[in-house]
């Protein structure tokens, strides 16, 4: 396993000093709130004393750059991993695989790695659950796919297929976590200091960014929930469609675990 967390930037690697000295930077220019460094080095601290050797994960859209298939395969996960049908980029995936203490998962059909979840979640959902130990008590499927225009909604629509499919499956044997990529362009609830600080630093703007006209950021006061909406045009409507579908279907999941739990 690993031994230290680091964290890519601009090339580098950054890791103790270096990543909390960026993590100062970031904080006093204001590009993060205060408190992102406190948590981020507790996170680190809590990963690093941890061990997933005997955990499965499944990753929905493996070839994300934004995924934690090689993170998990360091240090020690079974990974369950689907992407579509290229062979170069599972031949990288599979040499480092053999790098690390985890256990990589392949769907493969006629001697042919990968699965396109466009065109068969079925059989993708099924192979899933065909792979994980009876035995194992908890796992968690993620979804990192992205595609253009209304692809990105089919896809979304087709991990959704299988990760109810699997949660459905398991929901007497298995404790099942879905994970997701989350995104600012939904309506989300912010921080009375980030809510305040919008005024505050477009204030402080300098002339030549003010005289771009930009518009600023829509937020309302909900019953003293501060929020914010993020969605603008130039996004076009699958993406938001794809995103708030993903999005709903966590906090529905999340409020029937609390609500409807034995």
């Amino acid at each position: 396993m690993p031994e230290e967390i680091t964290v890519p930037y601009n090339g580098c690697e950054l890791s103790g000093l270096s990543l909390t000295t960026q993590l100062d930077c970031w904080s006093e220019y204001g590009t993060c709130e205060k408190d992102v460094k406190s948590k981020i080095v507790n996170t680190i601290k809590k990963v690093a004393d941890g061990d997933l050797k005997g955990k499965y994960f499944v990753i929905l859209g493996a070839g994300s750059e934004l995924g934690p298939v090689k993170s998990l395969l360091q240090w020690g996960a079974n990974v369950l991993a689907v992407r579509t049908r290229k062979a170069s980029q599972w031949k990288a995936l599979e040499d480092f695989a053999r790098t690390t203490p985890g256990r990589l998962f392949i769907p493969v059909s006629d001697g042919v790695s990968g699965a396109d979840i466009l065109v068969e979640p079925l059989h993708i959902r099924d192979w899933i659950a065909s792979v994980v130990p009876d035995s194992v008590q908890d796992i968690t499927v993620g979804m990192y796919t992205y595609l253009d225009s209304e692809a990105h909604v089919r896809v979304s629509l087709g991990c959704d297929l299988i990760m109810e499919g699997l949660r459905k499956h398991w929901a007497a044997t298995k404790n099942v976590r879905l994970a997701y990529l989350p995104t600012p362009s939904c309506s989300c609830a912010i921080t009375c200091e980030a809510y305040a600080s919008i005024a505050t630093n477009r204030a402080k703007a300098p002339l030549w960014i003010r005289m771009t006209g930009c518009e600023q950021p829509y937020t309302s006061d909900i019953d003293g929930i501060q929020m914010f909406h993020g969605l603008f045009e130039a996004q076009g409507p699958n993406y938001a469609l794809a995103k708030s579908l993903q999005m709903w279907r966590a906090l529905t999941t999340r409020i029937a675990h609390y609500f409807f739990a034995d």
